[in-house]
């Protein structure tokens, strides 16, 4: 199972715990359930003097353990794909989601067990966001998010394997709430629409990931939200649903030791993928190598005096490297940078020769 590598046993505890915790709060009234909207629980559930009992076990619940997150699905004939995010913090405390109500759902009715057209993808997308956040010079944002897949004739996952008749993406975006203008980009993927079952992912952090953001020294303050985008094609079956979750949050446990969780399970992912940034794949003509790995690539042109400088997929420069010693070389200056995909543009001179996107897998 796919989520076996993205949630340790302890998380799936964890959630069993909180499943049977919800039923608690849950079970009465419509204006009981009406409180746990807009992040009201959040505020219960994290306040210094809150207790929670479990009553799946014996046992006393840390009131910072549990927060609200969006579970997006992306559903077409042949597969479930989820992508979820949680955990959002403002430097050290939790920030509150601006539309979540716990176990609320999107474009499916619960009732009559089939799809709704309650919203398009860009409306459910608008409304998927965070509460305002005032940003100061030096202040951080971050939040956790996971990806995977499933396949409805099994429940399970076969990385091979993508079926994708419409291309389906997401994105997450600070946004400056004084004229809607987007500050950061923190994640972008996409779901090419291929025909075949051969995965074709393009990604710009892994699987599973912490995504963070800081504000630069010499920025001006600004009231921000975070908001999570919903992407897809005109043609072909798919579509987005949402369902507001409480979660365990474990990225404490999970991201531990340079997240090596979410490094090996995209290495896995990007192992068959057909849009791998380090397969044959990538075909590179102008410099009639023909098809090539990004390895192959940066060992062609890295002869000095080339010098080759890497950004960030958000276009922040990391550093910039000119020893000529290859791309192993390369590799140990990218290991002081986070796991994750990053540009290299190679330089002869002042002309640009060729950009070659690399997996840094630390």
């Amino acid at each position: 199972m796919i989520r076996g590598e993205c949630q340790s046993q302890k998380e799936l505890v964890m959630s069993r715990k909180l499943t049977a915790l919800l039923a608690l709060f849950l079970i009465g009234s419509s204006a009981l359930y009406s409180q746990y909207c807009d992040s009201l629980a959040t505020m219960e559930f994290t306040h210094p003097g809150a207790t929670m009992l479990s009553i799946y076990e014996n046992d006393t619940l840390d009131p910072g353990q549990i927060v609200p997150g969006y579970h997006f699905e992306f559903q077409n004939d042949s597969l479930r794909f989820e992508y979820n995010v949680r955990e959002f913090r403002h430097n050290s405390r939790w920030v509150m989601l601006q539309t979540w109500c716990a176990e609320r759902m999107y474009n499916w009715s619960s009732n009559t067990d089939s799809d709704t057209n309650e919203l398009s993808s860009e409306a459910l997308g608008t409304r998927s966001r965070t509460r305002l956040v005032s940003l100061l010079p030096g202040d951080t944002l971050s939040l956790l998010k996971e990806s995977f897949w499933f396949y409805h004739d099994r429940d399970t996952a076969e990385y091979a394997r993508l079926h994708a008749p419409k291309w389906f993406g997401v994105s997450v975006e600070i946004v400056d709430s004084a004229n809607g203008q987007r500050i950061a980009l923190l994640d972008s993927v996409r779901y090419a629409s291929i025909g075949i079952s051969v995965p074709c992912l393009e990604l710009s952090t892994l699987m599973l990931d912490k995504l963070v953001y800081v504000h630069p020294t010499d920025a001006l303050p600004k009231n921000v939200f975070i908001r999570v985008l919903l992407h897809e094609g005109e043609k072909g079956s798919g579509k987005w649903y949402r369902t507001d979750k409480i979660d365990y949050a474990f990225s404490k446990h999970e991201l531990a030791n340079g997240n090596r969780r979410g490094t090996l399970f995209t290495e896995r992912i990007q192992k068959y993928n057909r849009c791998n940034l380090e397969s044959e794949s990538n075909e590179i003509h102008s410099n009639g190598m023909g098809q090539r790995t990004p390895v192959d690539v940066l060992d062609h042109w890295n002869i000095a005096p080339n010098t080759v400088i890497v950004y960030s997929v958000q276009g922040e420069k990391l550093f910039e490297w000119n020893d000529g010693g290859g791309s192993a070389s390369l590799r140990s200056q990218l290991a002081h940078y986070p796991a994750g995909v990053v540009i290299a543009a190679v330089y002869k001179g002042s002309a640009l020769m060729a950009t070659v996107p690399i997996m840094n897998s630390r």
